[in-house]
């Protein structure tokens, strides 16, 4: 018995110390920091704590290699280098590096090796530019830094693998080295760039996300300095942050070449790509719940933006549209305009914006829409000119005309005219400004206040050859909203094409194309529901040429074609307005006679307009303005002194026939009157009161024939 009780301890106490290092928590669970850590050799980590008061420095030949563990620095100051030397590797495997905000760097050089996956590093870099001006502004000039160490992880070799990692609150992750695939990562909190490619070539950047940067300071997700090649950024998803994806528009200024942008998706941004490209593509993007922009594409030249979904131009958030926000970044916005070019940042939103200068540059089968007032679907913002574009089978929907959630202002710019029009248009489908051999080819409008003009917001003009052709117009007649209490009403246009210019002269280049021979060609549109169906205004007619030919204008109000504009096989149908003479009322005595002419105005929208009321006393006669701007009845009031005795009155609405009306025949009336005495005023015509009584004596009959029917029938049954 006891051998066997023997034998019994014997395994009990094999078997615990088989299991003793599962039950034993491990030396690194609760580590004292080392001052410094050189890694000169293999060093395995799994499952540990390590924490390191100084640096960390993994020396060539050196291999440091944490597998579900985590490196932390201890203390803020003095700050702290993360180092991984030539010919030294570092991997880090389900791993966690971490510190105080704003203490650590790590910066893994060129010769190195590098590899992380499904790890965590936060917290990293100091270099946020918190305290720079050009970050305070959301705008050029745009945050350009080139130096190095600080950013937070810096790698100047190409990644054997980064994959699945989590980067929180770091100021920046530079790649330095080419050829790195960089793929579903998630990036919250950047504190100024979330991956940042500084001459860096061949990489892929695809399913990534990048969330939660500040709205009011200049934070990018994803990044590109000037001159990078061959860049795939594919299907990464960018939310609450100031700029999405940003490429080349600092310092050198030199382009990115062969990039290939597609499927990302934004949300709740700012700005969304802004760009400086040559030979690229923009393909399938989908970007919602915008704030300024959606595409920025600046002197750029040779590329194609295809497919992609750009609407609902409407966040809103006080960190940015505050005074205090504006007065923190006034000293920074523009020496002389602040608060004009702040309004750019905050009233004049649009999908695509062209800007600078360009050439080669397609936007095809995109789809734009739900953008405020004062915004665009399509802007040239040119210093210089923009050659051998096309717009061609886009969708725009609803721009102009979308209330948004925050009280409207105008933006307070300058804008070349339109002859006729009356005011400066808040904004377009398409916006032309300072292009060259631009086409325009079957697109479609769907209740878009403005289709295609060069007068707006800050509109310097254009001039250049261009085609609009065989597209499809669907309008609004106007939109109404309020601006600081008072109620606004904005007439619709249709196509409004002019040359006039603000200061041409400002560039040699623009100034050549002002003085060069244009033609302007509108052929094949289908324009309906606009106020302004077409507006032509060319000032040089001599070296400028328009040709209107072959399209359809339906439910218009105004046709804006002068003389010297060639136009053929046009169909017109226009909504024609009625100004039709209510009444005439004389009150005559004491050698003065008082006459009122009412003036009934039938048209289903808003139509502001000057018209001319002539009244004419014995041949002798006056002309008097009357402002209409919705339907009803206006009344026009002429005194007159007169000698006693019977005299006439004629009144003569738009006499010189300056309004199209559906019935030109009731713009006119006479009465004979005598000063003297009184003339019995009458009321002005009450159309809806007679047909009251039309339909009341129609009842009254209707009901006398079946009291009739039914006595008949009962002296029959009788």
């Amino acid at each position: 018995m006891r051998s066997k009780h023997g034998y019994r301890w014997l395994l009990i106490i094999l078997f615990l110390l088989a299991v003793s290092p599962l039950l034993i928590v491990p030396t690194g669970a609760d580590p004292v920091p080392r001052q410094n850590l050189v890694v000169t050799g293999r060093m395995d980590v799994v499952s540990q704590h390590l924490k390191v008061a100084g640096n960390v420095t993994i020396m060539g030949g050196g291999r440091l290699i944490l597998v579900n563990s985590t490196l932390e620095f201890v203390g803020a100051e003095p700050r702290h280098y993360f180092i991984v030397e030539a010919g030294g590797e570092l991997v880090l495997n389900s791993s966690r590096v971490t510190g105080p905000e704003r203490s650590y760097t790590i910066f893994v050089k060129h010769g190195s090796t590098f590899a992380a996956v499904n790890s965590t590093i936060e917290n990293a870099g100091w270099k946020d530019h918190r305290d720079d001006g050009n970050y305070i502004w959301i705008g050029p000039a745009y945050t350009v830094d080139y130096s190095i160490y600080g950013h937070g992880l810096e790698i100047n070799t190409t990644v054997k693998e980064f994959k699945g990692n989590a980067l929180r609150n770091r100021a920046s992750v530079r790649f330095y080295s080419s050829g790195n695939v960089v793929e579903d990562n998630i990036v919250v909190g950047m504190r100024h760039e979330g991956i940042a490619f500084i001459g860096s070539n061949n990489n892929v950047v695809r399913g990534n996300v990048f969330v939660d940067g500040a709205f009011n300071r200049e934070t990018y997700g994803l990044k590109f300095y000037p001159g990078t090649r061959n860049q795939v950024v594919a299907n990464n998803t960018f939310r609450n942050l100031c700029i999405g994806i940003f490429a080349s528009l600092v310092p050198p200024w030199t382009a990115g070449v062969n990039f290939t942008i597609s499927g990302n998706k934004m949300r709740h941004v700012i700005q969304g790509l802004v760009v400086k490209l040559r030979n690229s593509r923009i393909v399938g993007e989908d970007y919602r719940e915008l704030w300024s922009l959606g595409i920025f594409i600046a002197a750029s030249e040779n590329v194609i933006v295809e497919g992609c979904r750009i609407e609902n131009l409407t966040l809103y958030d006080e960190s940015v549209a505050s005074e205090e926000y504006f007065q923190e970044a006034r000293p920074y916005i523009h020496p002389k305009y602040p608060r004009a070019y702040y309004n750019f940042l905050l009233l004049l939103r649009g999908g695509i914006m062209v800007s600078w200068s360009g050439r080669n540059i397609t936007l095809r089968n995109n789809y734009i829409a739900y953008v405020p007032p004062y915004g665009y679907g399509v802007s040239f913002d040119v210093k210089y000119i923009v050659y051998d574009s096309k717009i061609v089978g886009n969708v725009f929907e609803h721009i102009g005309d979308v209330e948004p959630p925050w009280e409207l202002s105008s933006p307070g710019l300058g804008s070349v005219s339109l002859n006729r029009l009356m005011f400066a248009p808040p904004g377009a489908a398409i916006e032309l400004e300072s292009t060259e051999n631009l086409v325009i080819e079957n697109n479609t409008f769907i209740s878009c206040l403005n289709g295609i003009l060069t007068s707006f917001p800050d509109a310097i003009g254009n001039y250049g050859n261009l085609t609009i052709r065989n597209n499809v117009l669907i309008g609004t007649y106007y939109a109404k909203w309020a601006e600081q209490g008072r109620e606004k009403c904005w007439l619709g246009v249709g196509i409004g094409i002019g040359t006039a210019a603000y200061r041409p002269d400002e560039n040699g280049e623009r100034w050549r194309v002002f003085n060069s021979r244009a033609y302007i060609e509108i052929c094949g549109n289908r324009v309906e529901n606009f106020t302004y169906a077409l507006v032509i205004d060319v000032r040089n007619q001599t070296l400028k040429k328009a040709m209107v030919e072959d399209n359809t204008f339906k439910g218009y109000l105004e046709l804006v074609v002068p003389q010297y504009v060639y136009a053929r096989g046009n169909k017109l149908a226009p909504l024609l307005p009625d100004l039709k003479i209510s009444n005439l009322t004389v009150e005559a005595t004491n050698n003065t006679a008082t006459i009122t002419v009412w003036i009934f105005y039938d048209l289903p929208v808003p139509f502001r307009k000057l018209i001319t009321v002539e009244i004419a006393i014995d041949g002798e006669k006056v002309a008097k303005k009357l402002y209409v701007s919705k339907p009803g009845l206006y009344a026009v009031e002429h005194v007159a002194k007169l000698t006693l005795g019977e005299h006439v009155v004629e009144v003569r609405v738009d006499p010189a026939n300056e309004i199209k009306e559906k019935d030109e025949d009731n713009n006119y009336v006479q009465k004979t009157f005598e000063v003297g005495r009184t003339e019995k005023e009458t009321e002005p015509e009450k159309e809806t009161e007679g047909k009251f009584l039309a339909l009341l004596m129609s009842a009254v009959v209707i009901l006398l024939v079946l009291s009739l029917l039914l006595y008949t029938f009962r002296r029959i049954e009788w």
